[in-house]
């Protein structure tokens, strides 16, 4: 099965009904993860700026007095398991998932995933990368994988992708849910204060999901990718610890009394 090599530093490809994997931050090892990194928001050269949640999380999501409700998503994330190597290998089938990352197109053994699902708990365990299911509530189907890479605890800084798998789970607002879920790991857990990622220039529906998280564009990287018989270029974003805050009304006195209430 194709794979990319270098997925790591890409992050999802939209999730667009009908569109493969949202190509998720990490291939393997030198094959990271499923996917590629965050990447959507508007037409190149739009930078993402850090506003209010997006229509989907407004509606459905958001209580003004409390903050962000968790409560109501429909997804949770969970570590990785050895198991779930069947599902994202069935995964990286995908031909827009293919397209969309920013690495190499490789052929994947169900027994070289099975080893790249091995040493990605690893790496969860020594803090290197952090990857996670997700997974429906409903149901606890696996349904994708987000990925924190290249963590930097000195400069407080990683990418991060996200990848959804299988078309019926697409365009359906999961990865906004599993996006804020990501990010406040990120952000309240391990401290960090920035977040990048890096997608093809015309991946525009992982550049719009970025965007609609705050994202900032920061620049063009001029043929920085060989792919398809041809050079293309990537697109460089990036969120900010007070960029989550704002956007997201993160009220850091309230998480700690609640902390406190759940003895954490």
């Amino acid at each position: 099965m194709a794979q990319d090599n270098d997925a790591s530093r890409t992050a999802g490809q939209g999730e667009q009904a009908g569109k493969g994997p949202q190509a998720a931050p990490g291939q393997h090892p030198a094959k990271e993860g499923p996917g590629a990194r965050a990447e959507q928001g508007g037409s190149a050269g739009q930078g993402g700026q850090a506003g209010k949640p997006s229509g989907i999380l407004d509606k459905q999501l958001t209580d003004r007095s409390k903050g962000f409700n968790k409560e109501r998503f429909s997804v949770y994330l969970r570590a990785l398991e050895p198991g779930d190597a069947e599902t994202t290998h069935k995964w990286r089938n995908d031909e827009t998932y293919r397209r969309g990352v920013t690495s190499t197109t490789r052929y994947v053994s169900l027994d070289t995933e099975r080893r790249w699902i091995d040493q990605a708990i690893r790496d969860h365990e020594n803090l290197k990368h952090v990857r996670f299911g997700l997974c429906l509530k409903r149901n606890d189907e696996l349904i994708g994988m987000m990925q924190i890479l290249d963590i930097d605890m000195v400069n407080r800084n990683a990418a991060f992708g996200i990848m959804i798998g299988g078309d019926k789970h697409r365009g359906i607002g999961y990865v906004i849910e599993a996006g804020y879920l990501l990010f406040e790991y990120c952000f309240i857990e391990l401290g960090l204060e920035r977040i990048s990622a890096r997608v093809l220039e015309g991946n525009r529906s992982s550049r719009r999901m970025l965007e609609k998280f705050g994202f900032v564009n920061e620049g063009l990287l001029r043929n920085a990718v060989y792919k398809g018989g041809g050079f293309q270029n990537m697109v460089q974003y990036s969120a900010l610890r007070e960029q989550f805050m704002e956007q997201y009304e993160v009220d850091m006195a309230r998480v700690a009394r609640e902390r406190r209430a759940d003895g954490q």
